[in-house]
């Protein structure tokens, strides 16, 4: 993709964060480029 939209997911639930990310990976326009499971992991 082009200009795709780059994402971080972070959920702490990692059954959510799995489906969140195959979900936003499959629109068009998205790239789930990391995942984190809290807002401390997804800073460093």
């Amino acid at each position: 993709m082009k200009n795709a939209m780059n994402l971080m997911v972070v959920e702490d639930n990692s059954r959510a964060r799995r489906a969140l990310t195959a979900y936003l990976s499959a629109q068009a326009g998205i790239k789930v480029t990391a995942e984190a499971s809290n807002g401390l992991e997804a800073i460093k």
